[in-house]
């Protein structure tokens, strides 16, 4: 950890920084990262309907996932070159440039997956982003969600870009669920001896 606290980046900062970085962020994407959990979130919907993909980027694998497993997907993301990527990878998505911290257009999910995205969100935003997105939830609703696991922020680099990081402790998360009417469903360590912890939730 650096001595001092990291300044977040603000949301243009950080889609602008992807979109340098897109084609060359989607080609070392490992194909395969996400998908079980994914399964795992779909098989606990309790049928297909509208999904959210937060942090989309540009489309594989899970955008696609979501479209092949017979969802309506929306996906927002902060990188106007990563949705277009994802217009090529996943033509059927609605793609929006959004923050995911204010998007809401009056619908409620059957399916959100946030998978490694709101980690660029402040520190100071990441309980109120997440009761947010637990509420655009619709009843019997699955959200499937990573985090660091410990009340942490820092700095990052890729491809020379540098990227803020934050992240609650899992048992703030899981209490936000609770608070919010969510029931967990799973809270796995999935890149040991890395913390990162992946969620999900039913409500």
């Amino acid at each position: 950890m650096p001595s001092s606290i990291p300044s977040p980046l603000d949301p243009e900062t950080t889609g602008e920084r992807y979109t340098r970085i897109a084609s060359r962020y989607a080609g070392i994407r490992n194909a395969a990262l996400g998908l079980d959990y994914l399964n795992k979130a779909i098989a606990n919907c309790g049928g297909r309907g509208r999904a959210l993909d937060v942090g989309c980027g540009a489309g594989p694998p899970l955008t696609r996932q979501l479209l092949d497993a017979g969802f309506e997907v929306t996906g927002i993301d902060l990188s106007e070159g990563m949705l277009a990527l994802a217009a090529a990878n996943a033509p059927e998505a609605r793609l929006i440039l959004a923050d995911a911290r204010d998007f809401d257009e009056g619908v409620r999910y059957a399916l959100i997956v946030a998978w490694d995205s709101i980690f660029h969100l402040p520190l100071a935003d990441q309980r109120p982003a997440m009761t947010h997105l637990f509420g655009l939830l619709a009843p019997g609703g699955v959200i499937l969600f990573t985090a660091g696991g410990i009340d942490d922020e820092r700095m990052g680099s890729m491809f020379d870009n540098d990227f803020y990081y934050s992240s609650l402790s899992r048992e703030t998360y899981r209490g936000l669920m609770a608070e919010q009417g969510l029931s967990l469903v799973l809270e796995e360590d999935d890149q040991l001896p890395e913390t990162h912890v992946v969620f999900i939730g039913r409500r």
